[in-house]
């Protein structure tokens, strides 16, 4: 029998910092929704999450790289859809004034329009741009739209050929071209016909281009909700085992 230690009020109060220890990391667990508030809880846990929330936010990054090329791309098409109506109606005056039905001073009227039309045509290619750099024109090489949450040339990047577009030189071919004669006006069906091929190929181009941008967009918002889910088995506070842990410390 011992007088002058008491073990068993120590002991007592040794079991008593635990609980204390115990019950204000199940309330922080509970209060804050994270498992691992802090490192010390679960220090492999916290690093093997903190590499899954980096690549979560990387990859949410990339899909809005990918939406906005998308957008780059829209831009695009749309400015060229707009230069091959235009280039459709070149070629129907090009046809109406290519028959001996009209006079020259017939022709004079109608390529007042076809000149005019050029002149938006060139007008559309220099003014398409996404914020602030030419879509059209062939200033720049091409854009490198970064849609992986790495750096590997093929796989996070993709890149947008602003010269594989469409040839925008002498006016899209069109810079001679009149119809003020019969003759001018037969052989500019023939290069309006060749335009609007470049036209339609550039337009596929773009639309393949956007739909792979869509493609990645799906594919990286899969990719990320798996990746979410698998960090919060590792993360998130599970409620129902915090819960009875915090009526055990409290009793």
């Amino acid at each position: 029998m011992r007088v002058k230690t008491n073990l068993q009020s120590i002991t007592a109060m040794r079991m008593l910092g635990n609980n204390g220890q115990d019950r204000e990391k199940v309330l922080r667990q509970m209060s804050s929704g994270d498992r691992i508030s802090q490192a010390a809880y679960d220090p492999s846990g916290l690093a093997i999450s903190e590499t899954m929330r980096a690549q979560s936010r990387s990859m949410g990054q990339a899909v809005r790289n990918a939406n906005d090329g998308t957008s780059l791309l829209q831009v695009a098409e749309g400015n060229l859809s707009t230069i091959q109506a235009m280039s459709h109606r070149l070629k129907e005056l090009a046809m109406q004034t290519a028959t001996d039905t009209l006079s020259n001073t017939d022709r004079g009227f109608a390529d007042i329009e076809f000149q005019n039309l050029k002149d938006e045509m060139k007008r559309v290619v220099s003014n398409s741009e996404f914020n602030g750099r030419k879509l059209l024109t062939g200033d720049f090489d091409k854009y490198d739209l970064h849609v992986g949450i790495n750096n590997a040339e093929g796989f996070d990047k993709i890149a947008y050929k602003l010269k594989g577009v469409i040839d925008t030189a002498n006016s899209l071919g069109t810079g001679h071209l009149n119809v003020r004669s019969k003759i001018g006006a037969q052989q500019s069906i023939e290069n309006l016909n060749k335009l609007n091929e470049n036209i339609s190929g550039g337009r596929a181009f773009l639309g393949a281009t956007g739909n792979r941008l869509n493609s990645i967009v799906q594919n990286l918002g899969v990719s990320k909700e798996n990746l979410d889910s698998s960090r919060s088995q590792i993360r998130d506070t599970e409620y129902a085992e915090a819960t009875s842990r915090s009526v055990k410390s409290s009793i």
